[in-house]
């Protein structure tokens, strides 16, 4: 924890192979609970995890882990869903998107742990809305949780996962009903 101003110095600066080691060193970090609020608080890491994700190099997969990792920690009033959801200008979530897509990484762990992401922001009511209401995320999920072959076992979980707690919203639940296909799915 005491190197994280040089690490989001190599997130945002450094070349493939810094930035890279950068990723992974916050991706170690983020796996102790205890870490994550202070991750999060720290000026830049969120900004800097973002640019490894966008690069689609081999560190995006680090990357995305520790971004859900640190998404995985329940805030007082849902503060870090929302902020991270909406990360500068919503680039993170976008960047996440293109993962679970597999435009920025067909790493599989990549993509379950995008799908994750998508599932704990999703736990902030005004988050849960905001997700509903992205133009193809819910037929994202959807596509996802519809892939055949164990070695889309996890992601699909995940993605029904992520579409669950997008549906705990009172008024986002009603919607769901009507969202094409997504009642065959969750019956399956």
């Amino acid at each position: 924890m005491n190197n994280l101003g040089q690490h989001v110095k190599d997130l945002l600066e450094g070349d493939d192979n810094k930035a890279g080691a950068a990723a992974n060193a916050v991706m170690e970090l983020s796996k102790e609970t205890g870490n994550r609020h202070r991750l999060f608080q720290e000026e830049g890491l969120v900004g800097g995890l973002t640019a490894v994700i966008e690069k689609a190099c081999p560190a995006t997969a680090d990357a995305v882990v520790a971004i859900h990792n640190i998404s995985d920690v329940r805030s007082e009033g849902g503060v870090t869903e929302k902020a991270l959801y909406d990360s500068e200008g919503g680039r993170l979530f976008r960047a996440i998107r293109k993962v679970i897509q597999g435009e920025n990484s067909s790493d599989m762990v990549a993509i379950e742990n995008g799908l994750l992401f998508i599932k704990c922001i999703a736990r902030n009511d005004e988050v849960d809305f905001a997700l509903f209401s992205q133009e193809g995320l819910l037929g994202e999920l959807l596509k996802t949780a519809k892939k055949k072959g164990e070695e889309y076992k996890v992601a699909r979980e995940n993605a029904l996962a992520a579409m669950q707690n997008i549906a705990l919203g009172g008024p986002v639940r009603k919607g769901m009903f009507e969202y094409k296909g997504l009642m065959s799915c969750l019956v399956k």
